[in-house]
């Protein structure tokens, strides 16, 4: 059950760190091919001047990006508390277990917050001119833009759930798996 467990969180962090920095045209990968020299040439970090910083701020702000993930966070988190000692704990060490996790899960994520928004902010600061982030903020103070940021969460938790759900359907071949090879690394888990 411990095993499921990680996996879960795992997995949810991964869905999770997606939704936060989901791949806009700018941070997908390229889809034609590039020589090594070009590939890297693009993942030097470029130095935003302080107006596209600014520009990306506002934008991070503008769509409540930090919000938007600690509640996807805490959800996730909160969706995954039922599936540790579920009808095998008694339901005072479920509690205090399940309570236990979700306030650290919360410490943790509230620890990185700052280091977060500023890398948030440097990854649209390197990929978006000055001009280009206005546009964007200009497009979310529009009724349009104003609705996508409303229903960014729905949307996320719905692909969200379809993520959990997919990642259940694979977990039992994974946990077995994985079970398999601690058996053969000689890890025990209790």
């Amino acid at each position: 059950m411990l095993v499921r467990f990680i996996l879960m969180m795992f997995l949810s962090f991964v869905i999770f760190i997606h939704a936060v920095f989901a791949e806009t045209p700018a941070t997908a990968p390229p889809t034609n091919s590039h020589s090594l020299a070009q590939t890297l040439a693009a993942m030097t970090p470029i130095k935003p001047t302080p107006a596209v910083i600014a520009e990306a701020e506002k934008l991070i702000e503008a769509t409540h990006a930090i919000a938007m993930g600690q509640q996807l966070a805490g959800a996730m988190t909160t969706a995954m508390l039922p599936k540790i000692g579920a009808g095998s704990w008694p339901p005072q060490k479920l509690q205090a277990t399940q309570q236990i996790i979700k306030e650290e899960m919360a410490n943790a994520i509230n620890a990185t917050i700052p280091e977060l928004k500023q890398r948030m902010i440097m990854i649209y600061a390197q990929n978006f001119t000055a001009e280009e982030l206005h546009a964007i903020n200009e497009f979310y103070a529009t009724p349009a833009g104003q609705k996508t940021i409303e229903l960014m969460p729905k949307i996320t938790q719905q692909a969200i759930a379809i993520g959990i759900s997919e990642s259940e359907k694979m977990l039992p071949a994974m946990e077995q798996r994985i079970r398999q090879r601690f058996v053969s690394a000689g890890i025990t888990l209790n």
